[in-house]
Protein backbone atom coordinates (compact mmCIF):
# COMPACT_ATOMS: atom_id res chain seq x y z
CA UNK A 1 0.00 0.00 0.00
CA UNK A 2 1.47 3.55 -1.01
CA UNK A 3 -0.15 6.27 0.66
CA UNK A 4 -1.55 8.84 -1.69
CA UNK A 5 0.50 11.83 -0.45
CA UNK A 6 3.65 9.92 -1.30
CA UNK A 7 6.09 12.28 -2.40
CA UNK A 8 7.42 11.53 -5.70
CA UNK A 9 11.06 10.40 -5.49
CA UNK A 10 9.52 8.05 -2.72
CA UNK A 11 6.95 6.60 -5.04
CA UNK A 12 9.76 6.05 -7.30
CA UNK A 13 11.95 4.38 -5.34
CA UNK A 14 8.90 1.87 -3.62
CA UNK A 15 8.01 1.07 -7.38
CA UNK A 16 11.29 0.64 -8.93
CA UNK A 17 12.23 -1.90 -5.92
CA UNK A 18 9.31 -3.94 -6.96
CA UNK A 19 9.64 -3.64 -10.27
CA UNK A 20 13.57 -4.61 -9.87
CA UNK A 21 13.30 -7.23 -7.55
CA UNK A 22 16.56 -9.62 -7.77
CA UNK A 23 13.78 -12.33 -8.82
CA UNK A 24 13.04 -10.71 -12.07
CA UNK A 25 16.92 -10.47 -13.17
CA UNK A 26 16.56 -12.23 -16.50
CA UNK A 27 14.15 -9.36 -17.71
CA UNK A 28 16.30 -7.34 -19.83
CA UNK A 29 14.95 -6.03 -22.81
CA UNK A 30 11.18 -6.08 -24.56
CA UNK A 31 12.58 -4.39 -27.98
CA UNK A 32 10.47 -5.65 -30.78
CA UNK A 33 12.29 -7.25 -33.70
CA UNK A 34 12.34 -5.15 -36.84
CA UNK A 35 11.25 -7.21 -40.25
CA UNK A 36 14.20 -7.45 -42.78
CA UNK A 37 14.04 -4.22 -44.72
CA UNK A 38 13.10 -4.25 -48.21
CA UNK A 39 12.68 -1.31 -50.79
CA UNK A 40 9.39 -1.43 -53.23
CA UNK A 41 9.82 1.28 -55.37
CA UNK A 42 12.42 4.28 -55.77
CA UNK A 43 12.23 7.15 -58.17
CA UNK A 44 14.23 10.01 -58.83
CA UNK A 45 11.87 13.15 -57.83
CA UNK A 46 14.28 15.56 -59.24
CA UNK A 47 18.60 15.60 -59.80
CA UNK A 48 18.54 16.70 -55.99
CA UNK A 49 15.47 13.93 -54.74
CA UNK A 50 15.02 10.34 -54.21
CA UNK A 51 12.16 8.74 -52.98
CA UNK A 52 11.99 5.50 -51.52
CA UNK A 53 9.73 2.78 -50.60
CA UNK A 54 10.22 0.07 -47.71
CA UNK A 55 8.37 -2.86 -47.66
CA UNK A 56 6.77 -1.43 -43.90
CA UNK A 57 4.63 0.90 -45.93
CA UNK A 58 6.86 3.41 -44.83
CA UNK A 59 8.18 6.00 -47.98
CA UNK A 60 11.45 8.81 -47.26
CA UNK A 61 12.73 11.23 -49.08
CA UNK A 62 16.47 11.57 -49.17
CA UNK A 63 18.50 13.96 -50.02
CA UNK A 64 20.64 13.26 -53.55
CA UNK A 65 23.76 14.89 -51.67
CA UNK A 66 23.02 13.17 -48.75
CA UNK A 67 23.07 9.32 -50.51
CA UNK A 68 26.20 10.52 -51.99
CA UNK A 69 27.93 11.50 -49.54
CA UNK A 70 26.78 8.56 -46.97
CA UNK A 71 27.37 6.04 -49.31
CA UNK A 72 29.29 3.06 -47.67
CA UNK A 73 29.62 0.46 -50.70
CA UNK A 74 33.23 -0.54 -51.31
CA UNK A 75 33.27 2.28 -53.94
CA UNK A 76 32.93 4.51 -50.91
CA UNK A 77 34.52 3.03 -48.19
CA UNK A 78 37.59 1.02 -47.36
CA UNK A 79 37.57 -2.02 -45.54
CA UNK A 80 39.58 -0.31 -42.68
CA UNK A 81 35.43 1.52 -42.67
CA UNK A 82 37.36 4.39 -43.59
CA UNK A 83 36.65 6.70 -46.32
CA UNK A 84 37.83 6.90 -49.11
CA UNK A 85 39.48 10.24 -49.77
CA UNK A 86 38.83 9.76 -53.99
CA UNK A 87 35.17 8.82 -53.58
CA UNK A 88 34.57 11.36 -50.87
CA UNK A 89 32.21 14.83 -52.15
CA UNK A 90 34.71 17.00 -50.39
CA UNK A 91 37.84 15.91 -51.81
CA UNK A 92 36.79 15.31 -55.28
CA UNK A 93 35.10 18.62 -54.86
CA UNK A 94 31.60 17.10 -56.85
CA UNK A 95 29.91 19.72 -57.66
CA UNK A 96 26.75 21.05 -55.63
CA UNK A 97 25.18 21.85 -59.00
CA UNK A 98 25.40 18.35 -59.35
CA UNK A 99 22.43 15.55 -58.54
CA UNK A 100 21.72 11.89 -59.62
CA UNK A 101 20.31 10.96 -63.10
CA UNK A 102 18.73 7.69 -62.56
CA UNK A 103 17.89 5.32 -59.69
CA UNK A 104 17.21 1.40 -60.11
CA UNK A 105 15.95 -1.35 -57.43
CA UNK A 106 17.13 -5.01 -57.74
CA UNK A 107 14.84 -7.83 -58.44
CA UNK A 108 14.50 -8.62 -54.68
CA UNK A 109 14.52 -5.50 -53.76
CA UNK A 110 17.39 -5.93 -51.42
CA UNK A 111 19.45 -2.56 -52.75
CA UNK A 112 19.18 0.74 -54.89
CA UNK A 113 21.88 2.00 -57.14
CA UNK A 114 21.80 5.58 -57.64
CA UNK A 115 23.42 6.83 -61.07
CA UNK A 116 25.40 10.17 -60.90
CA UNK A 117 25.18 13.10 -63.76
CA UNK A 118 29.46 13.57 -63.04
CA UNK A 119 32.09 13.08 -60.61
CA UNK A 120 34.57 10.33 -59.49
CA UNK A 121 32.38 7.88 -58.74
CA UNK A 122 29.65 6.97 -61.61
CA UNK A 123 27.04 5.25 -59.58
CA UNK A 124 26.24 4.38 -55.60
CA UNK A 125 24.71 1.20 -54.12
CA UNK A 126 22.68 1.08 -51.10
CA UNK A 127 21.13 -2.03 -49.25
CA UNK A 128 18.14 -2.08 -48.42
CA UNK A 129 18.48 -1.91 -44.83
CA UNK A 130 20.85 0.28 -44.77
CA UNK A 131 18.53 3.25 -46.16
CA UNK A 132 15.76 2.08 -43.67
CA UNK A 133 18.36 2.38 -40.85
CA UNK A 134 18.98 6.08 -41.89
CA UNK A 135 15.59 6.86 -43.15
CA UNK A 136 14.15 8.25 -39.74
CA UNK A 137 17.23 10.81 -39.32
CA UNK A 138 18.20 11.58 -42.68
CA UNK A 139 14.85 11.51 -44.62
CA UNK A 140 11.81 13.11 -44.76
CA UNK A 141 8.96 10.98 -44.35
CA UNK A 142 6.42 10.83 -46.50
CA UNK A 143 4.23 7.99 -45.13
CA UNK A 144 4.23 6.48 -42.29
CA UNK A 145 5.46 2.91 -41.41
CA UNK A 146 2.69 0.59 -41.29
CA UNK A 147 4.91 -2.24 -38.62
CA UNK A 148 5.38 -2.16 -34.75
CA UNK A 149 7.34 0.58 -33.45
CA UNK A 150 11.09 0.04 -33.84
CA UNK A 151 13.56 -0.97 -31.51
CA UNK A 152 15.00 1.38 -28.78
CA UNK A 153 18.41 1.40 -27.93
CA UNK A 154 18.18 1.10 -23.90
CA UNK A 155 22.09 2.79 -23.80
CA UNK A 156 21.34 5.53 -25.91
CA UNK A 157 21.74 8.21 -22.67
CA UNK A 158 25.73 7.43 -23.19
CA UNK A 159 25.56 7.37 -26.79
CA UNK A 160 27.54 10.43 -26.78
CA UNK A 161 25.11 12.01 -29.69
CA UNK A 162 21.62 12.31 -28.17
CA UNK A 163 22.56 14.36 -24.84
CA UNK A 164 19.13 13.12 -23.57
CA UNK A 165 19.07 11.67 -20.31
CA UNK A 166 16.82 8.66 -18.47
CA UNK A 167 13.69 10.21 -16.50
CA UNK A 168 14.04 9.69 -12.72
CA UNK A 169 10.89 7.67 -12.91
CA UNK A 170 12.61 5.69 -15.27
CA UNK A 171 15.30 4.83 -13.11
CA UNK A 172 16.28 2.32 -9.94
CA UNK A 173 16.95 5.51 -7.38
CA UNK A 174 18.14 3.83 -4.41
CA UNK A 175 18.55 4.71 -0.38
CA UNK A 176 20.93 2.95 2.30
CA UNK A 177 18.08 0.70 3.15
CA UNK A 178 17.01 0.48 -0.84
CA UNK A 179 19.93 -0.97 -1.98
CA UNK A 180 20.24 -4.63 -3.21
CA UNK A 181 23.24 -4.76 -5.03
CA UNK A 182 23.32 -7.12 -7.87
CA UNK A 183 26.14 -10.15 -8.35
CA UNK A 184 27.06 -12.01 -10.92
CA UNK A 185 29.64 -15.06 -11.21
CA UNK A 186 32.38 -14.52 -13.43
CA UNK A 187 31.78 -17.72 -15.28
CA UNK A 188 27.95 -16.80 -16.17
CA UNK A 189 29.09 -13.39 -17.65
CA UNK A 190 28.83 -14.28 -21.02
CA UNK A 191 25.13 -15.85 -20.76
CA UNK A 192 24.28 -12.51 -18.76
CA UNK A 193 25.95 -10.28 -20.34
CA UNK A 194 23.16 -7.76 -21.65
CA UNK A 195 21.76 -7.71 -18.00
CA UNK A 196 25.42 -7.34 -16.45
CA UNK A 197 25.71 -4.41 -18.46
CA UNK A 198 22.52 -2.65 -17.82
CA UNK A 199 22.96 -3.57 -14.00
CA UNK A 200 26.09 -1.20 -14.34
CA UNK A 201 24.17 1.67 -15.65
CA UNK A 202 21.38 1.20 -13.46
CA UNK A 203 21.14 0.64 -10.06
CA UNK A 204 24.83 1.82 -11.15
CA UNK A 205 26.51 -1.01 -8.70
CA UNK A 206 27.58 -4.63 -9.50
CA UNK A 207 29.86 -7.32 -7.73
CA UNK A 208 31.11 -9.87 -9.85
CA UNK A 209 32.37 -12.52 -7.28
CA UNK A 210 34.85 -15.44 -8.46
CA UNK A 211 37.03 -13.67 -10.14
CA UNK A 212 40.20 -15.22 -11.29
CA UNK A 213 43.07 -14.77 -9.23
CA UNK A 214 45.61 -12.26 -9.50
CA UNK A 215 48.83 -13.90 -8.39
CA UNK A 216 51.27 -11.34 -9.44
CA UNK A 217 49.10 -8.25 -8.62
CA UNK A 218 50.10 -6.93 -11.76
CA UNK A 219 46.51 -6.01 -12.92
CA UNK A 220 46.45 -8.28 -15.63
CA UNK A 221 43.37 -9.93 -14.65
CA UNK A 222 41.19 -6.36 -14.13
CA UNK A 223 42.47 -5.46 -17.82
CA UNK A 224 41.79 -8.69 -18.96
CA UNK A 225 38.21 -8.27 -17.87
CA UNK A 226 37.85 -4.96 -18.61
CA UNK A 227 38.83 -5.72 -22.22
CA UNK A 228 36.66 -8.41 -22.42
CA UNK A 229 32.78 -6.88 -21.18
CA UNK A 230 33.77 -3.44 -20.59
CA UNK A 231 36.02 -1.77 -23.85
CA UNK A 232 39.68 -1.92 -22.19
CA UNK A 233 40.62 0.29 -19.23
CA UNK A 234 41.65 4.34 -19.22
CA UNK A 235 45.21 5.05 -19.30
CA UNK A 236 46.42 7.47 -16.88
CA UNK A 237 48.99 9.96 -18.91
CA UNK A 238 51.40 9.50 -15.78
CA UNK A 239 50.99 6.24 -15.36
CA UNK A 240 52.67 3.11 -16.68
CA UNK A 241 49.89 0.87 -16.58
CA UNK A 242 46.59 1.48 -16.97
CA UNK A 243 45.28 0.35 -13.66
CA UNK A 244 46.26 1.44 -10.11
CA UNK A 245 47.09 -0.23 -7.34
CA UNK A 246 46.26 0.65 -3.45
CA UNK A 247 48.54 -1.56 -1.18
CA UNK A 248 49.46 -2.41 2.36
CA UNK A 249 52.87 -4.37 1.08
CA UNK A 250 55.31 -1.71 -0.81
CA UNK A 251 57.20 -4.24 -2.87
CA UNK A 252 53.99 -4.44 -5.23
CA UNK A 253 53.33 -0.57 -5.17
CA UNK A 254 54.17 0.51 -8.74
CA UNK A 255 57.26 1.54 -9.91
CA UNK A 256 56.93 4.77 -10.98
CA UNK A 257 55.34 6.47 -8.58
CA UNK A 258 57.27 8.61 -5.40
CA UNK A 259 56.01 6.82 -2.04
CA UNK A 260 56.56 8.90 0.30
CA UNK A 261 54.65 12.28 -1.96
CA UNK A 262 51.94 9.39 -2.68
CA UNK A 263 51.12 8.68 0.76
CA UNK A 264 50.73 11.60 1.83
CA UNK A 265 47.69 12.35 -0.55
CA UNK A 266 43.75 11.79 0.76
CA UNK A 267 43.20 9.25 -2.00
CA UNK A 268 46.57 6.99 -1.28
CA UNK A 269 46.74 6.97 1.83
CA UNK A 270 44.25 4.06 2.83
CA UNK A 271 44.40 4.77 6.92
CA UNK A 272 42.60 7.21 6.40
CA UNK A 273 38.51 7.41 5.51
CA UNK A 274 37.59 9.56 2.35
CA UNK A 275 34.15 11.26 1.41
CA UNK A 276 31.61 10.02 -1.28
CA UNK A 277 32.81 11.36 -4.17
CA UNK A 278 32.94 10.34 -8.24
CA UNK A 279 36.22 10.03 -9.63
CA UNK A 280 37.90 11.75 -11.81
CA UNK A 281 36.08 14.81 -11.18
CA UNK A 282 38.42 17.14 -12.35
CA UNK A 283 38.39 15.92 -16.36
CA UNK A 284 36.36 17.57 -18.69
CA UNK A 285 34.42 13.99 -19.01
CA UNK A 286 35.36 11.66 -16.09
CA UNK A 287 35.28 7.86 -17.09
CA UNK A 288 31.88 6.32 -16.82
CA UNK A 289 32.91 3.26 -15.22
CA UNK A 290 34.96 2.59 -11.97
CA UNK A 291 36.37 -0.75 -11.24
CA UNK A 292 38.17 -2.00 -8.06
CA UNK A 293 39.27 -6.01 -8.03
CA UNK A 294 40.32 -6.80 -4.65
CA UNK A 295 43.03 -9.33 -4.87
CA UNK A 296 43.78 -10.02 -1.54
CA UNK A 297 42.37 -8.84 1.70
CA UNK A 298 39.02 -6.72 2.10
CA UNK A 299 38.39 -3.43 1.28
CA UNK A 300 35.45 -1.39 3.13
CA UNK A 301 33.15 1.13 1.37
CA UNK A 302 30.61 3.15 1.65
CA UNK A 303 28.07 3.95 -1.17
CA UNK A 304 25.83 6.45 -2.01
CA UNK A 305 23.28 7.28 -5.26
CA UNK A 306 24.13 10.57 -6.29
CA UNK A 307 21.48 10.37 -8.58
CA UNK A 308 18.74 9.65 -5.84
CA UNK A 309 20.34 12.96 -3.71
CA UNK A 310 19.76 15.28 -6.38
CA UNK A 311 16.34 13.94 -6.89
CA UNK A 312 15.49 14.45 -3.50
CA UNK A 313 17.40 17.29 -3.44
CA UNK A 314 15.04 18.89 -6.48
CA UNK A 315 11.99 18.03 -4.44
CA UNK A 316 13.15 19.70 -1.41
CA UNK A 317 14.50 22.59 -2.80
CA UNK A 318 14.49 23.24 -5.90
CA UNK A 319 16.37 26.60 -5.51
CA UNK A 320 19.43 24.69 -4.33
CA UNK A 321 19.14 21.88 -7.14
CA UNK A 322 19.33 24.53 -9.51
CA UNK A 323 22.46 26.21 -8.28
CA UNK A 324 24.14 23.08 -8.78
CA UNK A 325 23.11 22.58 -12.22
CA UNK A 326 23.70 26.16 -12.97
CA UNK A 327 27.05 27.34 -11.79
CA UNK A 328 30.40 25.40 -12.02
CA UNK A 329 32.52 24.25 -8.93
CA UNK A 330 36.12 25.35 -8.85
CA UNK A 331 38.60 22.42 -8.52
CA UNK A 332 42.14 21.46 -8.81
CA UNK A 333 45.18 19.16 -8.31
CA UNK A 334 48.39 18.98 -8.24
CA UNK A 335 49.98 15.55 -8.92
CA UNK A 336 53.38 15.26 -7.73
CA UNK A 337 53.63 11.29 -6.89
CA UNK A 338 54.66 10.44 -10.07
CA UNK A 339 58.44 10.19 -11.26
CA UNK A 340 57.55 11.46 -14.68
CA UNK A 341 56.86 15.03 -13.43
CA UNK A 342 53.91 16.49 -12.05
CA UNK A 343 50.33 16.82 -13.58
CA UNK A 344 48.19 19.57 -12.43
CA UNK A 345 44.12 20.38 -13.00
CA UNK A 346 42.61 23.72 -12.35
CA UNK A 347 38.38 23.20 -13.70
CA UNK A 348 35.27 24.54 -13.12
CA UNK A 349 32.63 21.52 -14.09
CA UNK A 350 29.17 21.66 -12.40
CA UNK A 351 28.01 19.20 -9.89
CA UNK A 352 25.09 18.11 -11.39
CA UNK A 353 24.66 18.06 -15.32
CA UNK A 354 21.63 17.56 -16.65
CA UNK A 355 20.05 17.62 -19.78
CA UNK A 356 17.54 19.99 -21.61
CA UNK A 357 14.87 18.90 -19.42
CA UNK A 358 16.86 18.99 -16.26
CA UNK A 359 17.15 14.78 -16.01
CA UNK A 360 20.55 14.04 -14.38
CA UNK A 361 23.39 12.68 -17.02
CA UNK A 362 26.02 13.14 -14.17
CA UNK A 363 27.15 14.14 -11.00
CA UNK A 364 30.66 15.27 -10.47
CA UNK A 365 32.02 15.71 -7.24
CA UNK A 366 34.57 15.54 -5.11
CA UNK A 367 35.50 18.01 -1.79
CA UNK A 368 39.15 17.30 -1.61
CA UNK A 369 39.61 19.26 -4.64
CA UNK A 370 37.82 22.06 -4.23
CA UNK A 371 39.56 25.50 -4.32
CA UNK A 372 37.92 29.11 -3.74
CA UNK A 373 34.69 29.19 -5.45
CA UNK A 374 34.10 31.29 -8.45
CA UNK A 375 30.39 32.06 -8.28
CA UNK A 376 29.11 35.68 -8.59
CA UNK A 377 28.60 37.30 -5.61
CA UNK A 378 25.03 37.56 -5.26
CA UNK A 379 24.67 33.49 -5.37
CA UNK A 380 27.77 33.04 -3.20
CA UNK A 381 25.41 32.26 -0.20
CA UNK A 382 23.09 30.23 -2.34
CA UNK A 383 25.44 28.22 -3.62
CA UNK A 384 27.37 27.41 -0.38
CA UNK A 385 24.06 26.39 0.90
CA UNK A 386 23.43 24.40 -1.64
CA UNK A 387 26.89 21.99 -2.03
CA UNK A 388 26.50 21.96 2.51
CA UNK A 389 22.89 20.21 1.90
CA UNK A 390 23.86 18.51 -1.19
CA UNK A 391 27.19 16.90 1.11
CA UNK A 392 24.73 16.52 4.45
CA UNK A 393 22.70 14.35 2.10
CA UNK A 394 25.14 11.95 0.41
CA UNK A 395 26.51 11.50 3.84
CA UNK A 396 22.89 10.76 5.74
CA UNK A 397 21.92 7.52 6.81
CA UNK A 398 19.00 7.93 4.60
CA UNK A 399 21.30 7.89 1.33
CA UNK A 400 24.84 6.48 2.43
CA UNK A 401 25.28 2.57 2.36
CA UNK A 402 28.57 0.52 3.68
CA UNK A 403 30.04 -2.95 2.15
CA UNK A 404 32.79 -4.41 2.33
CA UNK A 405 34.50 -6.15 -1.18
CA UNK A 406 36.58 -9.26 -0.24
CA UNK A 407 39.61 -11.41 -2.07
CA UNK A 408 37.91 -12.46 -5.69
CA UNK A 409 35.39 -9.88 -5.91
CA UNK A 410 35.05 -7.11 -8.39
CA UNK A 411 33.14 -4.02 -7.42
CA UNK A 412 32.47 -1.83 -10.26
CA UNK A 413 30.31 1.44 -10.20
CA UNK A 414 28.75 4.02 -12.47
CA UNK A 415 31.21 6.64 -11.71
CA UNK A 416 28.88 9.07 -13.43
CA UNK A 417 25.84 8.63 -10.56
CA UNK A 418 27.88 6.20 -8.10
CA UNK A 419 29.20 8.23 -5.51
CA UNK A 420 31.98 6.44 -3.05
CA UNK A 421 33.80 6.40 -0.01
CA UNK A 422 36.67 5.08 1.71
CA UNK A 423 36.55 3.55 5.79
CA UNK A 424 39.84 3.68 7.06
CA UNK A 425 41.61 0.56 7.64
CA UNK A 426 44.64 1.03 9.73
CA UNK A 427 46.95 -2.34 10.04
CA UNK A 428 44.51 -4.27 7.95
CA UNK A 429 46.49 -6.02 5.04
CA UNK A 430 44.37 -5.74 1.49
CA UNK A 431 45.58 -4.94 -2.34
CA UNK A 432 42.92 -3.38 -4.74
CA UNK A 433 43.62 -2.93 -8.33
CA UNK A 434 41.12 -0.37 -10.10
CA UNK A 435 40.99 1.13 -13.12
CA UNK A 436 38.08 3.21 -14.77
CA UNK A 437 36.48 2.80 -18.59
CA UNK A 438 35.80 5.42 -20.66
CA UNK A 439 31.74 6.21 -21.76
CA UNK A 440 33.43 5.78 -25.35
CA UNK A 441 34.65 2.52 -24.56
CA UNK A 442 31.76 1.31 -22.88
CA UNK A 443 29.39 2.31 -25.65
CA UNK A 444 31.60 0.41 -28.30
CA UNK A 445 31.38 -2.90 -26.21
CA UNK A 446 27.82 -2.27 -25.75
CA UNK A 447 27.61 -1.45 -30.02
CA UNK A 448 30.06 -5.06 -30.13
CA UNK A 449 27.81 -7.05 -27.90
CA UNK A 450 24.47 -5.42 -30.44
CA UNK A 451 26.27 -6.40 -33.46
CA UNK A 452 27.52 -10.38 -32.15
CA UNK A 453 23.91 -10.97 -31.03
CA UNK A 454 21.89 -9.58 -34.14
CA UNK A 455 24.59 -10.63 -36.41
CA UNK A 456 25.32 -7.24 -38.44
CA UNK A 457 28.18 -7.73 -40.68
CA UNK A 458 31.32 -5.45 -39.32
CA UNK A 459 31.25 -3.66 -43.16
CA UNK A 460 27.87 -2.83 -42.55
CA UNK A 461 27.60 -1.22 -38.86
CA UNK A 462 30.07 1.76 -38.62
CA UNK A 463 27.84 4.85 -38.58
CA UNK A 464 24.06 2.66 -38.55
CA UNK A 465 22.80 4.00 -35.53
CA UNK A 466 22.38 1.24 -32.50
CA UNK A 467 19.05 1.25 -32.05
CA UNK A 468 18.82 0.44 -36.25
CA UNK A 469 20.53 -2.49 -35.96
CA UNK A 470 18.11 -4.99 -36.80
CA UNK A 471 17.51 -2.81 -40.02
CA UNK A 472 20.96 -4.44 -41.24
CA UNK A 473 21.02 -7.65 -38.97
CA UNK A 474 21.57 -10.89 -40.25
CA UNK A 475 19.34 -12.45 -37.19
CA UNK A 476 17.13 -9.42 -36.30
CA UNK A 477 14.55 -12.01 -34.70
CA UNK A 478 17.82 -12.00 -31.92
CA UNK A 479 16.30 -8.51 -31.10
CA UNK A 480 13.13 -10.30 -28.91
CA UNK A 481 14.72 -10.84 -25.76
CA UNK A 482 12.38 -11.65 -22.49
Amino acid sequence: FIPANTPFLTLTMQRNIQRFSPSMRGVCSLAMPAPPASVKSAKLVNPKAVDVSFSDGSCYRFHSLWLRDGCRDSTHVLQSSERSLEASPLVSRFPRSAGAKGVEVNAQGTSVQVEWETGSVPKSTFNAGFLRAFADVAGKQLEPTASAAKAEDWFEFIDGKSQKAKAPETLQLWRADDLVIPKFKHGELPSRRREFMMALMDPGVVIVEDMPEDREFDGSVLSRFAMDYLGGLQKHPRRTEAHWTISTQEAILPSNMLHASRGGTNAYDTDKQLCNHTDQSLYGLPGLLLGFHCADGQGNNSLTDGFAVAYALKERKPHLFDLLSRHGMAAGRRLEYYASGPLMFDTNHRVLNTDADGNLMRVQYHESYRTPLTVPYEDFEGYFEALATFYEMVHSPEFQTHLSVSAGQLLIMNNWRTMHGRAGLKGKARTILGGTVTREAFYSAVRTMEQEELGVPPEVECGVPTAAYPYVAARPEARLRV
